[in-house]
């Protein structure tokens, strides 16, 4: 954002004009089951008027992302429509361990990685239930990303399998998935001119390039066919960390790489 506003404040400090019209975008819900609803919004409202975007992030001066990484999230819920006692009831099914069993037998499933990463994630267990009472209830997050669309469809299709094990052996009960993001895995080439503007800038500027994929805002205009960069404006780790820090002096740089590629980039689309 602050690279951002300080363009904006550059350009009309100096009443700069340009050949084309410029859209700066403040998004929201880029981030967990947001699946990235504020530059969805803007690809909806000017999808057809943009040719290029240009995606600044916070971290990691120097990326030029390229490739999207095919990401598939889900809540996955388990109900099974009937609790009992602990002691008195045991044998009735309970959503905690079926909900365990599942993901124990996903994590113990084979990635397929032949074709690039592939990850998951498991996020916020929770289950109903005391001490001394059988859950019938249990949720959590879920994630699967890889950088090969085969590869996703391959680990979605071994918990479709799992899934439908615990089904038929207990058919009483009901396992939902509830889809908040699926992003197919694209890719722009690294000789597209849009990257060539970049690593021009960004050596001009001193800033050693480093050509990368990942999952950003960015993520919506490549899979709309728009030619998109995602850009770094400061070094900084710990990502998603109680610790994580940015560097200020990184910043200023950072600004002028955003400025200038702006400047370069609306001057040839």
């Amino acid at each position: 954002m602050t690279a951002l506003l300080t363009t904006i404040e550059l350009i009309k400090n100096n009443n700069l004009e340009f050949p084309n019209n410029l859209i700066f975008g403040f998004t929201v819900g880029e981030e967990g089951l947001g699946a990235k609803k504020g530059m969805r919004q803007i690809i909806k409202d000017y999808g057809r008027q943009i040719d290029a975007v240009i995606n600044v992030e916070s971290h990691n001066i120097g990326r030029v992302t390229n490739q999207v990484i095919g990401q598939y999230r889900f809540k996955l819920s388990i109900n099974t429509k009937i609790g009992g006692h602990s002691f008195r009831d045991f044998g009735r099914p309970n959503a905690n361990v079926i909900l365990a069993q599942i993901i124990s037998d996903f994590s113990n499933s084979k990635l397929f990685k032949e074709k690039g990463k592939t990850t998951f994630n498991i996020a916020q267990m929770k289950g109903e239930g005391s001490i001394n009472a059988i859950s019938q209830t249990a949720t959590c997050l879920f994630e699967i990303r890889s950088e090969d669309n085969q590869n996703l469809e391959k680990a979605k299709k071994t918990l479709e399998v799992i899934i439908s094990k615990y089904k038929k052996q207990f058919p009483d009960i009901s396992i939902e998935i509830n889809v908040s993001a699926q992003v197919p895995s694209v890719i722009f080439q690294s000789k597209h001119k849009i990257y060539q503007l970049t690593f021009a800038v960004q050596k001009k500027l001193g800033i050693v390039p480093k050509i990368n994929s990942g999952n950003t805002d960015g993520d919506v205009s490549m899979a709309a066919g728009i030619p998109t960069v995602t850009i770094g404006i400061s070094n900084g780790w710990n990502t998603h960390s109680m610790d994580e820090y940015l560097e200020k002096k990184s910043v200023v740089i950072g600004i002028q790489q955003t400025f200038t590629l702006i400047i370069k980039i609306i001057a040839i689309f």
